[in-house]
């Protein structure tokens, strides 16, 4: 009896094992058009990937990442001992782009402009604005300190601490850096300003919670980058520059998940609820002001 409910089971294993080959394949078959032609360059820190048509555009990113690399590696601290690589694709109309940490790190970009009235649409370069907001996410997921650290060098890339952040503290951080030391990226934007400000003025900012996820509520998915890249900046006015990204990195180190409030609180001496209520005091005072102005005239 013993030997039949192994061979059942090792039966219904290489079932299920089969069924999971054969649909990673067929996922990757999908993501692109078969009758692409495709081809790589090599950089110090980068494989760029792009596909016939999209020459210019590899080039130019060939210099745009390199310079990238070199303002976020010294900003967060930290520096892939891989090459990153990124995947240059002009197959759909949508602007986006997305990175992941495993098998290895990798960028895919959809070249693809925001429309004007976009959240998206305050930026001056497009490609190099996608590309560093993916690689702040490379750069602080694939960060990894102590214990944790072992696991590179004896089970491989499945580690990956910074992965199970809150939405806002992940977005909110790519979305800071891509505003930083620039009059663009969202956080510079006059879209970004009227969502904060009719949110103030309808009384409905969002709370801690809510910018944890993606709300319901207007504007329900932007809510997290939105948010999340204004406190960000708030927390780096207040308590000094590059401080966010030394709480990216205590969490680096954290056998236990989801240890937000204990990172904050190391760097910051309080807890991150509180200040998120300073900030968000701070932005009523602000935006109010605005309002009562604009009443006025």
């Amino acid at each position: 009896m013993q030997k039949i409910v192994s061979d059942y089971l090792m039966k219904k294993f290489a079932i299920i094992l089969v069924f999971l080959i054969f649909a990673g394949n067929a996922a990757g078959s999908v993501m692109f058009d078969p009758d692409l032609e495709w081809k790589s360059v090599r950089t110090t820190h980068f494989w760029i990937h792009y596909h016939t048509g999209l020459e210019d555009a590899a080039r130019r990113l060939c210099m745009i990442s390199e310079k990238v690399h070199a303002r976020l590696s010294r900003d967060l601290g930290w520096e892939p001992y891989f090459r990153t690589d990124v995947v240059l694709v002009d197959n759909m109309d949508l602007c986006n782009g997305f990175a992941q940490p495993m098998p290895h790190n990798r960028i895919q970009i959809y070249i693809s402009r925001p429309e004007l009235d976009d959240v998206l649409s305050n930026f001056n370069d497009w490609l190099e604005l996608v590309f560093l907001h993916e690689y702040v996410h490379i750069l602080n997921i694939d960060t990894i300190r102590g214990l944790p650290a072992l696991s590179r060098y004896t089970l491989g890339r499945c580690c990956f601490p910074n992965m199970f952040l809150p939405i806002w503290q992940v977005e909110g951080n790519a979305v800071y850096h891509e505003s930083r030391d620039t009059v663009y990226g969202r956080n510079n934007s006059t879209y970004t300003d009227m969502v904060l400000r009719s949110e103030v003025a309808s009384n409905t900012l969002k709370s801690l919670d809510e910018a944890s996820h993606y709300p319901r509520r207007w504007p329900s998915g932007a809510v997290p980058y939105l948010y999340g890249g204004l406190f960000v900046e708030y927390l780096e006015k207040r308590f000094g520059r590059d401080t966010f990204a030394r709480v990216m990195t205590e969490n680096a180190d954290n056998v236990i998940p989801y240890l937000v409030n204990y990172n904050v609180r190391l760097i910051y001496r309080e807890n991150v609820s509180n200040l998120w209520k300073d900030w968000r005091r701070e932005l009523v005072k602000r935006y109010r002001s605005q309002i009562t102005t604009v009443e006025k005239e």
